[in-house]
């Protein structure tokens, strides 16, 4: 018989359990670190782009995910198969699904290396660390150009053709998640993939952060102020400048919810008018080409920043809660590095960026400039209302997808996903909520999924934007 030990809440624990535990802090202590997850043409599972029409023509984004998902379930490991998609995101009663209940996973201890070590461990493996440099090696065949934006920066990008067969001057923009840059084997991994399967690709590194912020170090993160207009400016350039015929958008975590307020702003002429006051008049009106025509993937977009903010009031440690203790970790560095008064508070992190803006000239004061900064970054109306960020994305008019897991240790993001597009009825957004996959870390669960999946949306052949649905937009 095992000896055990009972935990608070009345958990036993045998000695066997306790040393699996130890040993998977170890493990991920060593998974800190980018790994490769290359693409493998023979892997990918194809897509016949006649299982993708209706009535001859090709079905929406929301549509799509329902076809597109089970043909690539093989593809994934058994446990994380069957995911959710857009429509099934709300239960038979009519309130949203709580999806961790949903995937038997604990849901309030998703930073935890006890009760989620697998979506932590995929999380380490596909995020590269902040020190983590640029090697000019790794980016061999890529142009490196400045693409100016509305004010005074302009955002460095890698820039390279297609190594498959190009698919019509297709342009696809790779960002990256907050505190990080185009660093690392498995963005590399994804830009050479998107080059082969026939895009030109265009790797950016925003304000704030990579050879942006090395180039303009005065430039801060504006948390959506200036984000969501520079990758719209980017798109344009591209279209205007280099001839991109489409032009899709790639983008992860906290630049996946910077992405999701550029399609609403592209695809509503009323936007702009949500307040009056000088970060509502600024955000560009919609053209008579939407920006992001090739479709935007969004990947683990961190959509409930105001929650985490307030998370991270709490000072973590590293065996409590890994996620959110790396993430203060960053925030003391960034915080150091111009002299500041050291703090793990994202919201003391938010206010010194915020100060060194230039927005802080066009506002009274620092609460002012807050508050409508809070009213941009809130898809939740203060925690009381989902609706609030559905409503926006009634307004996207290109296909828009979001892939997320419900093991995603940055809590609360899963349940943010699912409580706005459980919400929205918009025939251009899909999401796929599966089980395991970490924060982005979804080449780690399987590279062929990812890639698959990858390949599938932005081909114009198999994508959903040869079925945009302007209609739902509010364009003049």
């Amino acid at each position: 018989m095992c000896a055990t030990m009972t935990g608070q809440w009345g958990t036993s624990f045998s000695r066997g359990t306790i040393l699996s535990i130890f040993l998977m802090t170890v493990t991920l202590a060593g998974c800190e670190t980018t790994h490769s997850f290359p693409m493998t043409p023979g892997a990918l599972q194809s897509i016949d782009p006649r299982d993708l029409q209706q009535g001859g023509a090709r079905v929406p984004a929301r549509e799509w995910v329902t076809r597109v998902q089970p043909r690539l379930d093989d593809t994934l490991p058994e446990s994380s198969r069957h995911a959710l998609t857009t429509a099934a995101l709300t239960g038979r009663d009519g309130k949203i699904v709580d999806v961790c209940s949903r995937f038997g996973l604990w849901g309030r201890n998703v930073d935890s290396m006890v009760f989620n070590y697998p979506g932590l461990k995929m999380t380490a493996q596909a995020v590269p660390a902040e020190e983590l440099s640029a090697s000019d090696s790794e980016w061999a065949g890529y142009e490196c150009i400045d693409i100016p934006t509305d004010d005074e920066i302009t955002i460095c990008a890698r820039v390279a053709p297609p190594t498959g067969t190009d698919l019509g001057r297709s342009y696809v923009i790779i960002t990256h998640g907050l505190f990080n840059k185009q660093a690392g084997i498995d963005q590399v991994n994804t830009a050479s993939a998107l080059r082969a399967f026939g895009h030109h690709v265009v790797a950016i590194d925003m304000r704030g952060h990579g050879k942006t912020r090395d180039k303009h170090p005065d430039a801060p993160i504006t948390f959506g102020m200036d984000e969501g207009r520079d990758l719209i400016a980017v798109s344009r350039y591209l279209q205007e400048r280099m001839g991109a015929k489409r032009v899709g958008l790639l983008c992860f975590s906290f630049s996946g919810f910077e992405a999701l307020n550029a399609a609403w702003i592209d695809g509503d002429s009323c936007a702009c008018q949500v307040r009056q006051s000088a970060l509502w008049r600024c955000q560009p009106k919609p053209g008579a080409r939407p920006a992001f025509d090739g479709g935007i993937l969004a990947i683990s977009p961190a959509i409930n920043l105001i929650s985490l903010a307030d998370q991270m009031e709490t000072d973590f440690g590293y065996w409590g809660s890994p996620m959110r203790y790396t993430i203060q970790g960053r925030i003391r560095n960034r915080l150091r590095e111009r002299g500041e008064p050291e703090s793990h508070r994202m919201w003391a992190f938010i206010e010194s960026e915020l100060r060194r803006s230039k927005w802080m000239d066009s506002y009274t004061s620092y609460d002012e400039l807050l508050s409508d900064t809070i009213h941009l970054m809130d898809f939740s109306a203060g925690g009381s209302d989902w609706k609030q960020g559905a409503d926006r994305m009634e307004k996207v008019r290109v296909p828009l997808v979001v892939l997320q897991a419900a093991d995603d240790p940055l809590p609360g993001s899963a349940q943010a996903v699912a409580e706005v597009f459980g919400r929205v009825s918009n025939p251009n957004c899909g999401t796929i909520m599966i089980r395991r996959g970490g924060h982005t870390g979804f080449a780690a669960l399987s590279a062929p999924y990812y890639y698959s999946l990858m390949k599938a949306f932005f081909d114009p052949n198999t994508g959903p934007a040869g079925a945009i649905n302007e209609a739902v937009a509010n364009v003049k």
